[in-house]
């Protein structure tokens, strides 16, 4: 009995000294047994829960659910853990609302089959609740000020931990935006669109891949690489290679031309070995594709309202990452851009070409040659944004005069 006095007692000031809150529920749902944590919690003395029901003691609208959660417990026999319950209590904050996590378990006497009551664990996490919705609105507000970047929340172990991944995303995202700004600058600094296309490729590694193509479609089904570039210039050559020894057409089957023919853009998450050889048109192109390391593709086309010109390449090789969500956001809007610069300077290179051609055919052929005069002729359209004029000259002997003029 003494052994025994002593385990009670010790049993007592475990319970009674646990920093959670503890309950054992009769299998009527009435308070039997609290410790002082969760007598504090609920704003009640632990003597007076003993003997009442959860709604006695919590109020019918926040003890109904808790009440729910025991019965369950009894009627299934299996634990309900985990739970998120909320307590009204003016006092806590402006929210006037404090949070707790509870897990309600079943208590098993060997030799019964039912449960002979219910045990409950309660801990209280207004001040995580609180610091995660403080992350959250920063969070919204750092994503809105970067145009709507996406952004994800972690569950951080503690405040300060929450607040640095915070920040570190939003300068993520600063970046990302930042590279589009600068992209878009770039592109538009000239109407040489190949060469803009080049520095644009040049600009995506390494941040958003190791190594990126950009190609279009030509009228006759052909597909042309008007740019690449790769994070180890080692291995550029071979990226160039690829693209030259091994031409792709529109009407056979490959990332890209699936790309530009359906509009859509494609993925491969894992690249086996397996697929390399499917895919290998002999051993040397077997033999640049394991030279390149590919871990990961994405292909986004270049698409306009009317048509689908083309497709950015981009793969993961010797970092070893994997595309994300985010990073496929940033490759759809940086191909949207490109497409639509691509696709002016073909209107820029179309208007100059009618331009030049209608100024040959204006300016005539050859001077006349008149003694004692020197004649020349410059072409010269009036207005900043004219390159074909109206204006006809031409110069003719006219009739004997006398004087200057």
């Amino acid at each position: 009995m003494l052994a025994g006095s002593v385990e009670a007692a010790l049993f007592d000031a475990v319970y009674g000294a646990i920093p959670v809150g503890l309950a054992y529920f009769s299998p009527d749902g009435r308070f039997e047994r609290v410790n002082p944590a969760l007598a504090t919690i609920n704003g009640w003395p632990a003597e007076q829960h003993l003997g009442r029901t959860i709604e006695e003691v919590l109020g019918p609208e926040d003890g109904a659910r808790i009440a729910g959660f025991v019965r369950e417990v009894m009627v299934s026999g299996r634990a309900v853990v985990d739970q998120e319950i909320t307590l009204a209590d003016p006092g806590a904050g402006p929210e006037g609302v404090r949070y707790f996590e509870a897990s309600y378990f079943p208590v098993l006497v060997e030799g019964e089959g039912e449960p002979a009551g219910v045990g409950a664990v309660v801990r209280e996490v207004t001040e995580r609740h609180r610091a995660e919705s403080e992350r959250r609105r920063l969070l919204k507000e750092a994503v809105t000020a970067r145009a709507h970047a996406e952004a994800a929340l972690l569950r951080a172990e503690s405040a300060q931990h929450a607040a640095e991944e915070a920040r570190a995303m939003a300068e993520r995202e600063r970046a990302r935006l930042e590279f589009l700004a600068e992209a878009g600058r770039r592109m538009a600094a000239s109407m040489d669109y190949e060469t803009t296309l080049q520095g644009v490729a040049e600009s995506v590694v390494p941040m958003l891949a190791d190594w990126c193509v950009i190609s279009v479609a030509d009228p006759g089904g052909g597909v042309r690489t008007l740019a690449a570039a790769h994070s180890d210039p080692a291995k550029l050559a071979l990226l160039w290679e690829l693209t030259e020894r091994y031409p792709r057409r529109t009407d056979e089957p490959s990332m890209v031309t699936k790309v530009i023919v359906t509009g859509e853009m494609d993925l491969i998450r894992e690249i086996p070995e397996e697929l390399l050889e499917q895919v290998a048109r002999d051993e040397d192109h077997l033999r640049i594709l394991r030279g390149l390391g590919l871990c990961s593709v994405l292909v986004v086309p270049l698409r306009t309202p009317e048509r689908t010109m083309g497709a950015l390449s981009l793969a993961f090789a010797e970092s070893g990452r994997r595309f994300t969500g985010n990073d496929i956001s940033l490759a759809n809007n940086l191909a949207a851009r490109a497409a639509l610069h691509l696709r002016n300077a073909q209107l820029y290179t179309e208007r100059t070409h009618i331009a030049r051609t209608l100024q040959a055919g204006l300016l005539p052929s050859s001077l006349p040659e008149i003694p004692g005069m020197e004649i020349a002729a410059r072409y010269q359209a009036a207005g900043d944004q004219n390159d074909v004029g109206g204006d006809f000259y031409d110069a003719f002997v006219g009739g004997t005069t006398r004087g200057s003029c």
